[in-house]
């Protein structure tokens, strides 16, 4: 490197060899070529490898690395150290409502908070989307800097006169008591951070030996689903409506049961949980549906009376763009079987309304087109989950539905009375 008179500094690359005459070396040539400009690609390219492009953070590939050095350096002192794995909450309703180039702005932002709330010798990596990892040396008391930075992401933000607020979730791992390596940290943390999303988000979880046999369980659970499915281990049960004037069965409600061949009985509780996080529960629900619709056609001829139908509907089945035709073809299918009560669709217990905001989006789409619903043999009704209260506000959210019943669960402290006389008051 040389510098120029100007102060400027130039990087040659400096090349000599001898000139040989009559066998002897007479002179001496060299070459020099400037290479500033391939060393400054040189170094864009390497730091591109390693650096996060919105925020400057190290990626994943930096990550590893100091990791494993901050391992070795706390093996040789005899220290702990930290990993925090952080993940935005619903940070995808900004970039819906708001665009990309706004959810760019609000993480780096985060990014600049993450990065003042640490030390130089910490690190913050960016692996993607919304997620980021601290790593922390020579760290005694975690939860007081759980919290600190929890406090700090926080903080509500104004950026281009919009004024955001998003909360984080958070699980942690500890060297060297849940892991001895790079790898088994960050995959325990991560653990830690969606049960810290179950756990209603907004929270900071510390890493359990029991979090991993249950991660274990919900995997080997979703593949035995899946071969249940497959293999007829499932049935549905139905459970009947009464009418409380003469005691007649007017309809029934079809509940997925499942019988497995290593497992016994197992709980909807426990895997209708899993369906939905693997996704399973659309092949499920369409299965569920064209059974029961083939199941009321025999009962209703073997009653000799119309039965009403009801099938529960999960929130991401509502977000299946072809949720509606795959009902009307299962109506269809069996019209030649005189289905002719109507076919009640219950959304899941975990669909709490006003929650679930495309469920809403689908069902008024649908009341848009009643009069083909009507065709089809369809209405709808909604239950109310067991944890949430039928305010004012939810029973006017209600009625701007095409509901034709709604099911509230029994309380043993007359919430059931209180809720009755809300939805009453909305609806007459």
């Amino acid at each position: 490197e040389i510098v120029c008179r100007d102060g400027s500094r130039v990087t040659i690359a400096y090349s000599s060899g001898p000139l040989y005459k009559d066998g002897r070396i007479f002179a001496v040539v060299g070459t020099a070529e400037d290479i500033t400009e391939r060393k400054r690609i040189e170094a864009y390219v390497r730091h591109s490898a390693q650096h996060d492009a919105l925020t400057g953070l190290p990626n994943r590939v930096l990550l590893f690395d100091r990791l494993e050095m901050a391992i070795r350096q706390a093996q040789r002192h005899g220290t702990g150290l930290a990993v925090l794995m952080m993940d935005l909450d619903h940070f995808k309703r900004v970039n819906d409502l708001l665009g990309h180039p706004m959810g760019d702005k609000l993480l780096l932002n985060i990014s600049q908070r993450l990065q003042r709330g640490v030390r130089d010798v910490d690190t913050v990596a960016r692996l993607g989307g919304d997620e980021f990892v601290l790593v922390m040396t020579e760290v005694r008391q975690l939860l007081p800097v759980a919290e600190q930075i929890m406090r700090s992401v926080s903080a509500p933000m104004s950026i281009e006169g919009h004024e955001l607020m998003v909360t984080p979730s958070i699980g942690g791992s500890f060297f060297p008591a849940d892991g001895a390596d790079a790898a088994t940290l960050l995959k325990n943390a991560d653990t830690a951070m969606y049960h810290a999303k179950a756990a209603g988000r907004s929270n900071f979880q510390w890493f359990t030996e029991a979090m991993l046999r249950q991660t274990e369980e919900k995997l080997a659970l979703g593949t035995a689903l899946r071969r249940a499915l497959d293999g007829g281990e499932l049935s549905i049960h139905y459970q009947p409506e009464v009418s409380l004037r003469d005691g007649s069965v007017t309809g029934m409600e079809a509940l997925m049961r499942w019988t497995s061949g290593r497992r016994g009985a197992v709980s909807p509780d426990r895997f209708i949980p899993v369906a939905e996080e693997t996704g399973l529960i659309v092949p499920l629900g369409e299965w569920v549906l064209r059974t029961a619709c083939r199941d009321a056609v025999r009962l209703q001829q073997a009653c000799g009376a119309p039965l009403r139908l009801a099938v529960n509907l999960s929130p991401r089945q509502f977000r299946q763009a072809g949720l509606q035709s795959m009902i009307e073809q299962a109506l269809a299918d069996y019209r030649d079987g005189k289905l002719a009560a109507n076919d009640w669709h219950s959304v899941a217990d975990d669909a709490a309304l006003p929650a679930a905001g495309k469920a809403i989006v689908s069902l008024k789409r649908w009341r848009a087109e009643k009069d083909a619903l009507a065709a089809s043999g369809l209405t709808l009704g909604v239950r109310i989950p067991n944890t949430d209260e039928v305010t004012p506000a939810l029973a006017q959210e209600l009625s701007g539905l095409p509901l034709v019943a709604v099911e509230i669960p029994k309380f043993a402290d007359g919430r059931a009375y209180s809720q009755a006389r809300v939805l009453r008051e909305r609806y007459g």
